[in-house]
């Protein structure tokens, strides 16, 4: 028995290792067939080759020029190397400007004082008249008088009216004469002394800013302007209603009023004010309208009491409100409207006045204000509701064939936060034409 069923076992393993080995034959008879046939191309991978070619094709052109211009880089930077003259007229720049003064910038006033600093250190380098390429309109009986110096300041010219002989000798008469009132015969000015820097500025410095909202105040504020001092609300021609229900400011006086029928000390005296006595800013909103107050030597009553709306342009990607400016004095204005120690009524025959020609009431107003204090002055171009304020120069290295001019961008940004603190960044921009 044990002999047949290792027998049978014998066939049945030799009957499968027969039908593998014929499997196999077949496998292999198959594949070889299968290679001396036609070959066949899927249609995914030839799409997807003729896409690589179309790309490739598209973008040699462009590989092609930026390797180009990458070359014609590196043979400009062989040949001229802009980063080390551009970095020392930064660095002489920032020394000139005093912007390492803008760390201590805390109030308005401190703003307003290095506006005046930057101001007078750009026309520093002026080498000619910039009024006259920036301003709308100058009065040229200011312009030429040797004792104004807030606008049209001509360090290295001088206006010629001095020697009578001289063939572009000009009286001052803007009226009667011809000379610089046609293209034809402009005045001649007479060199004062020669022009001793290297940069120079052909404009007046600008300052723009945006403005934000005035909101109602709440909780404390709106409680202290009405409740407390009532400011704003009461008329003095009739009784304040605000103020006898929810009282205003008062202290004792020494004496009494015979006029109140008491005649007895101590009486009180009442107080209150005309408008709340401050405002509520939200500097997220901002707003596109923006009448200015600022004075100017041709200004109007309703000038510095309604102010000249100013047209709203887009810098830097923002809305703001632009204005040149050649001296501090026109961002603000004076606190009392005054000549000769005399107020200014609004139908004064002075505002009427279209100019300010010397020896006139208007040269006198001019002429005060311009030597007014600082606390007789009162900040009209940069008030509570500016949010940003940016001043601005261009200052130009004019270089002769064999170097390349460098034009710098200098620009002072001072940023008001909602609760009151002020920062101020310095940023200096340069562009360089390769000789």
């Amino acid at each position: 028995m044990f002999a047949a069923i290792a027998a049978t076992s014998y066939e049945n393993l030799l009957s499968r290792v027969t039908r593998i080995g014929q499997a196999q034959s077949s496998e292999s008879h198959v594949s070889k067939k299968s290679i001396r046939g036609p070959v066949r191309l899927h249609r995914s991978n030839f799409i997807e080759r003729l896409q690589i070619e179309a790309k490739l094709n598209v973008r040699l052109p462009q590989v092609i020029g930026f390797m180009v211009l990458f070359i014609l880089y590196l043979l400009c930077l062989a040949t001229y190397d802009p980063l080390s003259p551009v970095s020392f007229l930064h660095k002489t720049l920032g020394k000139t400007y005093k912007v390492d003064m803008l760390d201590y910038m805390n109030t308005p006033d401190d703003v307003m004082s290095y506006l005046a600093i930057f101001i007078d250190t750009t026309y520093k380098f002026s080498s000619a008249l910039v009024d006259a390429n920036t301003m709308d309109a100058i009065d040229p009986e200011r312009c030429f008088a040797q004792s104004v110096h807030d606008v049209c300041r001509m360090d290295y010219w001088s206006f010629p009216n001095t020697n009578i002989s001289a063939p572009n000798y000009h009286s001052g008469d803007f009226t009667n004469s011809t000379v610089g009132r046609t293209p034809g015969r402009p005045i001649i000015l007479d060199s004062r002394k020669d022009y001793p820097y290297v940069p120079v500025v052909a404009l007046a410095p600008v300052v723009w800013q945006t403005r934000a909202a005035v909101v109602p105040c709440f909780g404390f504020g709106n409680s202290y302007n009405d409740d407390v001092l009532a400011a704003g609300h009461c008329d003095p021609t009739q009784p304040c209603r605000q103020a006898q229900e929810h009282g205003v400011t008062s202290f004792s006086a020494p004496t009494a009023s015979t006029a109140t029928g008491g005649n007895a000390a101590p009486q009180p005296v009442y107080l209150t004010y005309e408008e709340p006595v401050f405002r509520c800013i939200d500097r997220a909103k901002n707003v596109h309208t923006f009448n200015d107050k600022s004075f100017f030597p041709t200004a109007t009553w309703q000038d510095l009491t309604e102010g000249v709306p100013v047209q709203e342009f887009e810098m830097d990607g923002k809305r703001v409100f632009p204005k040149f400016v050649s001296n501090v004095a026109y961002l603000q204005a004076p606190v009392r409207l005054s000549v000769d120690g005399e107020p200014l009524a609004w139908n004064d025959s002075m505002w009427s006045e279209p100019s300010a020609k010397p020896k006139t009431r208007r040269s006198r107003w001019v002429e005060e204000y311009m030597k007014s204090k600082e606390d007789e002055r009162v900040n009209t171009f940069l008030t509570l509701e500016t949010n940003t304020l940016t001043i601005a120069s261009l200052v130009l290295s004019s270089q002769g064939e064999s170097h390349a001019d460098i034009g710098t961008l200098c620009k002072i940004t001072f940023t008001f936060s909602q609760y009151g603190p002020i920062q101020a960044e310095a940023v200096l921009r340069s562009t360089s034409q390769t000789p």
